[in-house]
């Protein structure tokens, strides 16, 4: 028997040359090329992601092929997961370093074009987005993989991962088209499909199925004497006929039976210890690639956002800073932080967030503001209270007493500065608007007073 490793002739069992089983190595390699030719058939018809497994089933049995990895890689380029598809690559030109080696034509394109490099750039984006999405907060996922998918349009992963996103924010019709879109480059991927059949479930209705059912005929029932005395003859014929048979068949079939079954065993076996073997090296290159993986993301260099989706990014996240800024008891920063945060481009939920910060923290940072000023007033720093006071007008939302309170003493400091055109301006405000009348009388009491020195 001819060794499939060295294609060495083999005298017995084990090869001299290269010292492995030979039956093993056969039937290792028959199993790799029937999930190399199943690969290679659902390839051809689109389905990337079922090809994928069958071929890194293929290369686990076999691993250096050059011809297996070559495809597996080709698989991952269309996918968009390139970082992987370099990976099979560059090992199989370990296995074959030749010219004539396609994947040396890979590894340079890879290395040369612009929109390649790119599409490593989009597998850190999409890490990243993988890691907001895990701490739950899909906003800043969606605009990490918005901009995984810009710089590589065929990654099904991001799209899939955006989609999810999308489910969790309820935009299930955005969902629905990121999820199309992967059925479309990739037919019958497992997640997509999954996610399709929840957004979709009409179209996966089951049927019932019907047993058939089985009519019993009657027969009619005749006397037991009358059948044993008519047919005691050919009941004995029968029976002896019965012993010589099973005699036959015990002398000749017998013997064949155990053999085949024996052979059956032994097969079966030699199966078993083959699927443990692929298990364990499965999980051996499996760790392997998650390594590598991860060595490969970590090199990545290339720069992940525009300007514009790094600047929502920050403001995403001041929205989520103002809170800890509050909690720490720095009600006038939060309040700052939240006049000067712009919206645009916020979802639905970071708006409604937003919304809620401006009726519990700006009234809290005017109610600090207005302390400060006049604590800041009692200890002779006016210019100080100015700003406290002008800040406190800022944030009153809907409370008009610490608002107008504010504007009164303001006007007072700009009064005793000598701004009497100011002060007249928001005494009069005061006089109209402040809910507490001893404090509308003192206004108007302060304009009457410029009055007579005019």
């Amino acid at each position: 028997m001819i060794c499939v490793n060295c294609g060495v002739e083999a005298e017995g069992r084990i090869c001299k040359v290269c010292e492995n089983d030979v039956l093993m190595t056969a039937k290792l390699y028959s199993f790799a090329v029937t999930y190399y030719n199943k690969g290679l058939q659902l390839a051809k018809e689109g389905k990337y992601s079922l090809a994928m497994h069958n071929l890194r089933k293929s290369v686990c049995f076999r691993k250096n092929c050059p011809e297996a990895l070559n495809l597996l890689g080709l698989v991952y380029h269309r996918i968009g997961r390139i970082s992987e598809a370099a990976i099979c690559w560059r090992y199989s030109l370990k296995i074959d370093s030749s010219k004539n080696n396609p994947a040396f034509n890979y590894v340079n394109d890879i290395r040369k074009s612009e929109a390649e490099k790119k599409k490593f750039a989009s597998v850190k984006s999409y890490n990243k987005a993988l890691s907001h999405a895990k701490n739950g907060n899909c906003d800043l996922a969606v605009v990490a993989l918005k901009r995984a998918i810009e710089l590589n349009g065929y990654f099904v992963d991001a799209h899939n991962l955006l989609a999810l996103c999308y489910v969790q924010r309820n935009d299930l019709s955005s969902a629905l088209r990121h999820v199309k879109f992967v059925l479309k480059v990739d037919k019958e991927n497992e997640i997509a499909t999954d996610y399709l059949k929840r957004l979709k479930p009409e179209k996966f209705k089951s049927f019932e199925l019907r047993e058939p059912e089985i009519k019993e005929k009657k027969i009619k029932s005749t006397k037991a004497e009358n059948v044993i005395r008519s047919n005691t003859g050919r009941i004995t014929g029968f029976f002896f006929g019965a012993l010589f048979s099973g005699l036959v068949c015990t002398c000749l079939v017998v013997p064949e039976l155990v053999n085949r079954y024996k052979t059956q065993y032994d097969n079966l076996s030699l199966q078993r210890t083959i699927e443990i073997n692929s298990k364990d090296t499965q999980i051996a290159n499996d760790v392997r690639e998650i390594q590598r993986l991860s060595k490969e993301n970590e090199s990545l260099s290339s720069r992940l956002y525009t300007s514009g989706e790094q600047e929502l990014e920050q403001r995403l996240k001041t929205l989520n800073d103002i809170r800890t800024t509050l909690d720490s008891g720095n009600a006038v920063v939060a309040g700052d932080m939240l006049i000067a945060l712009s919206v645009n481009g916020f979802s639905q939920s970071a708006l409604d967030t937003y919304n809620s910060y401006r009726k519990t923290v700006l009234p809290m940072a005017a109610k600090s503001c207005f302390e400060l000023g006049n604590k800041a007033e009692d200890r002779g720093d006016y210019e100080g209270a100015k700003t406290y006071y002008q800040k406190c007008g800022n944030f009153c939302m809907g409370n008009e007493e610490v608002k107008f309170s504010s504007e009164f003493r303001l006007a007072k400091i700009l009064q005793n500065e000598g701004d009497y055109e100011q002060a007249a301006t928001l005494f009069n405000d005061v006089a109209q608007n402040h809910p507490n009348e001893e404090i509308k009388n003192e206004a108007k009491e302060y304009i009457s007073e410029k009055v007579e020195a005019e």
